[in-house]
């Protein structure tokens, strides 16, 4: 709906109507309106003969006629564009169509052109050749027929359908089997994981029997020499130093003989001294790996948290039951629980070694 222009008499300032303006009964001047309320004493002070003459109804009419014929001469023009615009696009894919077509009969007959350019110079080949020669290519093109004709005939002699169902339900058989595989192989994993940890356990249980065993030869080796004897005066006065039977234990450490060293090391730990802690780190680099696993062990129930640094080291150790050690032992000095698994991979353990040693730093 479009908005209506409201006029108004700047005179008195009264309302015109449109049909006034459009009759002449109202006039606009120079930007302004007068109505035919003051027109009308205007024009009464001026002569009769110098006076505009009003619109008729039938000029009004005429007036209004023009004005309504502008939208119907704009839709013909719009019409006739359209009209135009379609036919232009029609034109113009119908000589698409016949350019395509051009191009493709063009080449059908390059094609028929170099066909019939070979045929004639197989022709001008055959033309060429004696009758010998003649019987001799037809004889050759007979053999060739005939071995393609017993080629034909050996394979329409066989069950192909029969093969070929066969040779699918055998790859349907190995597709199923592939895929079992592939879900045995999780299962697999977990039962070896399972299994490892088993193993690990039982270790443990053996490497305590050992102890026991090796304990007991220890006693009967030095029957009049006490494992655990106390502490002298000597040693309480100085602060660091070792009583005599542990710093004997100390000097084995550097056995050539595994389980010699082992057992010093279980001696020290027994002690329950922690001036045995500065020798018993380096044995965390033992080569034998029980040794390295009963040090990781002990020094966490020596309570001594001077050994995390050398634990955390032990985290990256090449055994798993050195590391589970490790990993223990430090929870216990500590009081961290960062997360840890032994078992797994050394990248995933690697992101996990980072956060003991970043509370490492944070610690010093």
């Amino acid at each position: 709906m479009s908005d209506i222009e409201l006029k108004f008499c700047d005179l008195c300032g009264v309302s015109i109507p449109q049909r006034d303006l459009d009759e002449g009964t109202a006039r606009e001047v120079s930007g302004r309106v007068i109505g035919a309320c003051c027109l009308s004493k205007i024009l009464a002070t001026v002569p009769q003969a110098q006076r505009p003459k009003p619109k008729s109804p039938e000029a009004a009419q005429g007036a209004s006629s023009a004005s309504s014929g502008v939208p119907v001469l704009y839709a013909a023009i719009v019409m006739v564009l359209a009209i135009f615009f379609i036919t232009w696009f029609i034109d113009s894919r119908a000589s698409q169509r016949h350019r395509d077509l051009d191009r493709t009969i063009g080449g059908t007959e390059k094609r028929l052109a170099e066909v019939e350019g070979q045929i004639r110079l197989q022709a001008d080949k055959i033309a060429g050749l004696s009758s010998s020669e003649v019987e001799t290519e037809v004889a050759a093109l007979s053999k060739r027929f005939d071995a393609v004709d017993e080629k034909l005939a050996a394979i329409g002699g066989k069950d192909n359908t029969t093969e070929f169902a066969s040779l699918r339900d055998a790859l349907t058989e190995i597709e199923g089997k592939l895929g079992k595989l592939g879900g045995d192989q999780t299962s697999l994993e977990t039962a070896l994981d399972t299994r490892l940890r088993q193993v690990t356990d039982a270790i443990g249980e053996l490497h305590r029997g050992l102890d026991d065993l090796s304990r007991a030869r220890m006693a009967a080796a030095e029957p009049g020499e006490s494992t655990a004897k106390p502490a002298t005066d000597k040693a309480k006065a100085e602060p660091g130093a070792l009583p005599e039977a542990l710093a004997k234990r100390v000097k084995q450490l550097a056995s050539t003989d595994a389980s010699v060293r082992w057992a010093a090391v279980d001696e020290l730990l027994r002690s329950n001294d922690k001036n045995v802690v500065p020798h018993l780190l380096p044995m965390l680099n033992d080569p034998d790996a029980f040794v390295r696993r009963l040090c990781a062990t002990g020094l966490g129930n020596l309570g001594d948290d001077s050994a995390c640094p050398a634990l955390v080291k032990s985290l990256e150790d090449e055994q798993p039951i050195v590391r589970q050690a490790a990993y223990r032992s430090l929870v216990k000095l500590s009081g961290q629980n960062f997360p840890f698994d032994a078992q797994a991979s050394k990248s995933k353990r690697r992101v996990q070694v980072k956060k003991w040693q970043e509370w490492l730093k944070k610690a010093d």
